[in-house]
């Protein structure tokens, strides 16, 4: 048993009594630090958030637009297109709508111009320079010889596909995203105009799953169906030399894609997710049709296929979900050869 004298435990407790004083002390000041470092963070934060606005303030957001072709003879299509996009698109309150328009090669009636902008308010109809465009230079060409005349036959009225080139001399936009009205937005896209690379589209050919970067010549083709495009490509030059190509007549077999692909063949781009660009004119069964609308972002309606959404026919989901976004809308079925 440890037993101490009086004296010692007086001493004992006096110094007890020191250490609690100490103690509480140390926590008044710890308490006073926390409270000026609080103050401190919260100051930083202040000045950090008010540099960001400022930035924001002085340094303008890039300028970014989504660009497509609507035309008279295709408004059915077209029109559910552009509704889709207001619907599931997600872009951007600052991200411009633009539609290239021609009275020869795009045309497009006052009544249907309404009718878009009641889909899309904010809407934009362009009509650029296609003084570099002709009858003859609208066919499919390869050395010189025109090709492929039946199979075009089959298809609606292609005179608008080269329309798509303008987009290469809009150089008031840092970023464009291309989409062909024969398409049905299901899900968000506006994250493709804030990709790293230059160029980004789908492959033709064995399309990716992923995300993928290619550098130097292209092995495989793609699809202009959906194209991210910025600057440097969005130049005068650029669209100089796609004219260039466009009148030596020898690399439009797939028309505006063969003449891109071509004139891209040496650039970097990166490969989209064939999520983004899916398309459907090789798939055979209904439930293909529904894989598709289950995991696409973007359905394509390439080739013949487009003409079963004029039969009206509710076979699959996706043909479900186009018909439901149309009649929902009030957009005639009117598609045209």
């Amino acid at each position: 048993m440890f037993v101490v004298s009086k004296t010692e435990y007086e001493v004992l407790k006096v110094r007890a009594e020191m250490l609690e004083n100490q103690n509480r002390e140390l926590r008044q000041r710890n308490s006073l630090l926390e409270e000026r470092s609080s103050a401190v963070l919260d100051d930083i934060t202040s000045k950090l958030e008010f540099l960001a606005r400022d930035r924001e303030a002085t340094i303008p957001a890039p300028r970014q637009a989504v660009v497509s072709c609507i035309t008279d003879n295709f408004i059915g299509l077209g029109a559910t297109f552009l509704a889709s996009l207001m619907e599931n698109g997600a872009l951007k309150r600052n991200v411009d709508i633009v539609m290239l328009t021609d009275p020869t090669y795009a045309p497009l009636s006052e009544a249907n111009r309404a009718m878009l902008r009641g889909l899309c308010p904010k809407v934009r109809f362009v009509e650029p320079d296609t003084s570099f465009l002709s009858v003859d230079l609208v066919k499919r060409w390869e050395n010189g010889v025109v090709i492929k005349q039946n199979i075009d036959q089959s298809l609606p009225n292609k005179r608008s596909v080269y329309i798509k080139l303008c987009i290469l001399r809009m150089t008031q936009y840092d970023a464009i995203l291309w989409l062909d009205s024969d398409i049905l937005v299901l899900k968000g896209v506006n994250e493709l105009l804030t990709l790293p690379s230059a160029l980004g589209m789908v492959r033709g050919v064995n399309p990716h799953h992923h995300f993928g970067v290619t550098y130097g010549r292209q092995k495989k083709g793609f699809n202009s169906g959906v194209m991210l495009v910025k600057k440097p490509h969005i130049s005068e030059s650029s669209f100089q030399q796609a004219v260039k190509l466009l009148n030596e007549k020898q690399h439009t077999t797939k028309q505006d894609q063969s003449l891109l692909n071509f004139m891209w063949k040496d650039e970097d781009r990166m490969y989209l997710p064939h999520h983004y660009n899916w398309k459907v004119g090789l798939l055979k069964t209904d439930e293909e049709w529904d894989h598709a609308f289950e995991h696409a972002r973007v359905i394509h309606f390439d080739g013949p296929c487009k003409w079963k959404l004029k039969e009206g026919t509710r076979d699959n989901r996706t043909t479900v979900a186009f018909h439901d976004i149309r009649e929902r809308h009030g957009i005639p079925m009117i598609m045209e050869p």
